[in-house]
């Protein structure tokens, strides 16, 4: 398997809400020896694209983004750890807000 089907194959098991199958690639990405980063951009983050559009088209509602947002939780919190820290000497702040009493916690979870 060529890591461009590996990819894929991550991708598809996050777009079909597969838990349990993106949490085994994610570790067996980490024992082929694959960049953690490499694995988010081209697995995780293409899956989730995917669900974007399929939710734009009404194909997929908010039960089945979040159920695919914890997929891709999953496989990040097993690859965060062997992410290669960024050493600039420059430190950027960012400031990120919420609507008080926004239930969701899509795309606010940074620790």
């Amino acid at each position: 398997m060529t890591k461009k089907e590996f990819f894929e194959e991550i991708k598809n098991n996050l777009i079909e809400m597969e838990e349990d199958t993106v949490e085994e690639l994610c570790k067996k990405s980490l024992e082929m020896g694959i960049p953690a980063k490499e694995t988010i951009q081209e697995g995780l983050i293409a899956g989730m694209e995917v669900v974007g559009q399929l939710y734009e088209e009404e194909e997929y509602f908010l039960p089945e983004v979040l159920i695919c947002s914890d997929a891709m939780n999953i496989g990040i919190d097993i690859l965060k750890p062997h992410l290669e820290g960024d050493v600039s000497a420059d430190k950027i702040r960012a400031v990120i807000g919420v609507v008080e009493g926004d239930t969701h916690d899509i795309g606010k979870e940074f620790s």
